[in-house]
C-alpha cells in the first residue's frame, strides 16, 4: 500500500498543477518559462521525483520477493477460507 499511495500522490502532484498552469496561460514547448510559473513548475517537479522514488521502491519490492521469497501480504485473498 505504501507504493500505491506514494505513486498516487506523486502522479497527482505532477499533473494537477499543470491544469492551473494552463489556466494561467503558460505557453507550451518553449525552453524557458517566465518566473511567474516557477511555483507550480517546482511542485510538478517534486511530484515527478516522488513518482520516480515510488517506482524504485516497487522494483525493490519485486527484487525482495523474487530473491528472498518474502511476501508482503499476510493473508491469501484469492482463496476462500
Amino acid at each position: 500500500q505504501i507504493h500505491f499511495w506514494t505513486f498516487f500522490v506523486g502522479v497527482n502532484l505532477t499533473f494537477f498543477p499543470m491544469h492551473f498552469l494552463g489556466l494561467a496561460g503558460m505557453p507550451r514547448r518553449i525552453p524557458d518559462y517566465p518566473d511567474a510559473y516557477s511555483g507550480f513548475n517546482a511542485l510538478a517537479s517534486y511530484g515527478s521525483i516522488l513518482s520516480a522514488i515510488s517506482g524504485l521502491f516497487f522494483f525493490y519490492i519485486v527484487y525482495v520477493s523474487l530473491v528472498y521469497g518474502k511476501t508482503t501480504v499476510k493473508k491469501n485473498f484469492w482463496k476462500k477460507n
